[in-house]
C-alpha cells in the first residue's frame, strides 16, 4: 500500500505541480530583459539618487573607445526600457532633450547634427551652383566658343563618376538637377565613354559652324541696300527711328524709308541683281541666298522701310500708277541684266 501511495504522489507530482512550476517563455524574457538592463543601470546611479533633480557635471570629452562603449551600453539600456519600440524609443530621446535639466546635452547634440546639416547645404549650393552657371552661360542667344566649352566641361564633369559606376539615371533626371539640356547631356555621355574607353584626357573643343551663318553675315549687306536710293527713298510723312547696325551691332537712328517697288518677290530679284549681292557673294565664298534667308533677314535689319502710305484720295490713283511705273522700270532693268 505504501508503495502504491507513493507512486500516486509521484504521479500527481509531474502531472499537476510541476507544469505550475515553469516559468512561461514571454515572461522569462521580458524578465531577462529587465535582468540584463539592471546589470547596467546598477553600477551607473548612486544610491537614492535623486532623478527628478539630476546635475549633468561639465567634464573634458571622453575618447572614441569610450564614446563607443558609453554607445552599447545606452543601446541596451534604451532597448531594455522601451521593449525594442523604435517609436517609444525617439520619443523618449525627445522628451530627455526637451527637458530644462538637460540644456547642456541638447545644446552639443544640436550642434553635432547641425554641423551634418552644413554639410548637406554645401552639397545642395554645390548644385546649385552648376545649374546656375549652366544657365547664364546658355541663355542669351548664340553662345560664344568659351562659353560652349565651359557648358560641355561641366557637363562632363557631372557625369563622369555616374558613367564610371555605371549609374542607371534618366536624361530627365540628370536634366532637372544640373539644368543642362538632354542634348548637351548626351553629349557629355558619349564624350565621357570615350574619355574612359580611351583613356584620355580632354581636350579643345571648337563649336560647329551655325547652320543659319548666312542669315546672319547677310544682313549688313540687306541694310546697305535697304539705305540706297536706288531701292528705297525717304519718307517725308515719317519721323526717326532707332535701328541696330549689322556691322557694329551699335544703335543708329537712321530716318525712315519706303520701297519704291513694293511686291516682295521683286524685292528679293533687286537685291540679287544689287552690287550689294555680288559683294556679298564675293567674300563668302559665292553663297547664295533664296528668298527665305532673303525674307528672314529682312525682317531683322529691315523695320526702319515700308510701303508707301496712302496720300489723298485726288492723288492716290496718280501716285499708285508713278509707283508701278518705277516698279516696271526696275524690273525690266533686272530681266535684261539676268
Amino acid at each position: 500500500n505504501i508503495f502504491f501511495f507513493l507512486r500516486f504522489l509521484h504521479l500527481f507530482y509531474l502531472l499537476f505541480v510541476l507544469p505550475c512550476t515553469k516559468p512561461n517563455p514571454k515572461k522569462r524574457m521580458r524578465t531577462n530583459t529587465r535582468v540584463d538592463a539592471a546589470k547596467v543601470l546598477a553600477p551607473r546611479f548612486m544610491q537614492h539618487a535623486d532623478i527628478e533633480n539630476m546635475e549633468w557635471s561639465i567634464q573634458k570629452d571622453v575618447g572614441k573607445r569610450q564614446q563607443l562603449e558609453d554607445e552599447k551600453d545606452l543601446s541596451a539600456i534604451l532597448f531594455a526600457i522601451t521593449r525594442g519600440s523604435s517609436s517609444r524609443a525617439s520619443d523618449a530621446l525627445t522628451c530627455f532633450l526637451s527637458n530644462d535639466n538637460n540644456a547642456a546635452i541638447n545644446k552639443k547634440v544640436l550642434g553635432v547634427l547641425s554641423k551634418e546639416n552644413k554639410d548637406d547645404q554645401i552639397c545642395r549650393l554645390l548644385i546649385e551652383g552648376i545649374r546656375a552657371s549652366i544657365d547664364h552661360h546658355t541663355t542669351g542667344g548664340q553662345r560664344t566658343i568659351a562659353a560652349e566649352t565651359f557648358v560641355k566641361n561641366v557637363v562632363t564633369a557631372c557625369l563622369f563618376k555616374m558613367m564610371q559606376e555605371d549609374v542607371d539615371a534618366s536624361d530627365y533626371a540628370i536634366s532637372n538637377a544640373i539644368g543642362a539640356s538632354r542634348h548637351q547631356i548626351q553629349c557629355g555621355k558619349d564624350r565621357v565613354e570615350e574619355l574612359l574607353t580611351k583613356q584620355t584626357t580632354v581636350t579643345a573643343l571648337e563649336r560647329k559652324e551655325r547652320k543659319d551663318k548666312i542669315r546672319i553675315k547677310v544682313e549688313a549687306y540687306i541694310f546697305d541696300f535697304l539705305k540706297d536710293d536706288s531701292y528705297t527713298r525717304l519718307d517725308t510723312k515719317q519721323g526717326l527711328a532707332d535701328v541696330i547696325d549689322p556691322k557694329t551691332a551699335e544703335t543708329i537712328t537712321v530716318h525712315r524709308r519706303i520701297w519704291r517697288n513694293v511686291n516682295k518677290r521683286q524685292q528679293h530679284l533687286l537685291f540679287l541683281s544689287s552690287d550689294y549681292y555680288a559683294r556679298f557673294r564675293q567674300d563668302h565664298n559665292q553663297a547664295t541666298v533664296g528668298y527665305d534667308v532673303w525674307h528672314d533677314a529682312l525682317a531683322n535689319v529691315g523695320g526702319f522701310v515700308s510701303k508707301p502710305l496712302n496720300e489723298s484720295c485726288v492723288d492716290e490713283k496718280i501716285s499708285t500708277m508713278n509707283y508701278m511705273r518705277a516698279s516696271g522700270k526696275q524690273v525690266h532693268i533686272n530681266l535684261l541684266i539676268e
